[in-house]
């Protein structure tokens, strides 16, 4: 679904604004994380037999490591894009 779609639908179902930008940039993190996930399964995949934890449990955490990180990334570039080019 487009981004530009989401904005819209949210407000016809009455969802703040401020959990509308939420869930927006949340969603930009989940698409940049998906680009990883060969990288961040190897890497779990390691990590997981050296350390003796389970390779599933180490994966999420880099995954959302990665969405929270990513998110935030678009957040900042975001609002540094607004505030110099109003």
């Amino acid at each position: 679904m487009p981004f530009f779609v989401f904005p819209s639908l949210f407000l016809h179902l009455g969802i703040p604004s401020f959990l509308i930008f939420i869930i927006i940039f949340l969603s930009v993190g989940i698409l940049f994380s998906i680009f990883f996930i060969p990288l961040h399964w190897s890497f779990a995949k390691e990590y997981a037999s050296k350390r003796d934890k389970r390779k599933i449990s180490v994966f999420f955490l880099i995954q959302g490591i990665t969405v929270l990180s990513g998110s935030i990334l678009i957040v900042i570039v975001f609002f540094l894009f607004y505030y110099f080019y109003k």
